[in-house]
């Protein structure tokens, strides 16, 4: 049946309960969107997928039930290995899905961390020894300490794209960290941005970083008229040339006053 599907998305306000007639063995891309769902489900989902390359989960919980019988709940089991995988999203409940996956192709990994769930991210990393070229962190603004962020960054060298979002607050500190080579040295994009009016950051202090990992001893350049509340910086030769049609998207203004900035830094 259905030989060849290779793309779901299953989304359900509630709990999630997949249909019995998907080819899990055959497919390669999955985005599963619910309320809810039960960790066995869930589980024996993902262990007949072992062709995934992108996975998308966003779930506000994975767990039983209240007044659920305990015997549904499986017994710990090793973690899933998934060979193939190389682009992960996942927000919302996202302690299962770094306890019980082993990711050793990952590249590209979209997710919220938070205090209790960085030594889940470290054992994950540990175990599955990936090479990530991609880091997006999610979550509330100012969620996320500058420190906890950097030690993610000093242990994953392979980056090129980072994208802090908000969930960073940007400051003066924050910036000069990126000033040596020797935090994410094949860097080549990074975007900041921030819930404020703008960023409490100037031109100078972003150009002074940039021109700093720049190894040809050039200046930066400040792109001239940019989008509104965005900022984009370079290197003389940067090694991908900026999106205006991506720094235009990212253009929000909150009819509450307050507007995101975003700043584009290309190495």
């Amino acid at each position: 049946m259905f030989p060849s599907l290779r793309r779901v998305v299953l989304h359900e306000e509630d709990e999630l309960v997949p249909p019995h007639f998907i080819p899990w063995p055959q497919l390669t891309h999955l985005s599963l969107n619910a309320d809810s769902i039960l960790p066995a489900t869930l589980r024996s989902m993902l262990s007949q997928s072992l062709e995934l390359v992108e996975l998308h989960i966003s779930f506000d919980s994975v767990a039983v039930a209240n007044g659920e019988d305990d015997a549904v709940v499986p017994e710990i089991n090793d973690p899933i290995i998934l060979p193939h995988l190389d682009t992960l999203s996942v927000y919302g409940d996202i302690e299962w899905v770094l306890e019980n996956l082993t990711l050793p192709a990952l590249t590209t990994l979209d997710t919220a961390l938070h205090r209790r769930t960085i030594s889940l991210y470290n054992s994950l990393l540990s175990r599955s020894s990936f090479s990530l070229k991609s880091f997006k962190l999610g979550g509330p603004p100012g969620s996320f300490e500058i420190e906890p962020f950097l030690d993610i960054i000093r242990r994953m060298p392979s980056l090129t794209h980072i994208d802090c979002n908000s969930s960073v607050d940007v400051t003066p500190t924050l910036v000069a960290s990126f000033a040596s080579l020797n935090l994410a040295p094949n860097l080549e994009y990074l975007r900041m941005s921030s819930s404020y009016w703008r960023i409490v950051v100037e031109d100078d202090e972003f150009l002074h970083m940039v021109s700093s990992r720049d190894r040809s001893g050039e200046p930066a350049v400040a792109e001239p008229n940019p989008p509104p509340y965005t900022r984009i910086f370079r290197s003389h030769m940067p090694k991908r040339s900026w999106g205006g049609e991506a720094a235009v998207k990212d253009v929000v203004v909150d009819r509450q006053v307050q507007i995101s900035e975003t700043v584009h830094i290309y190495f």
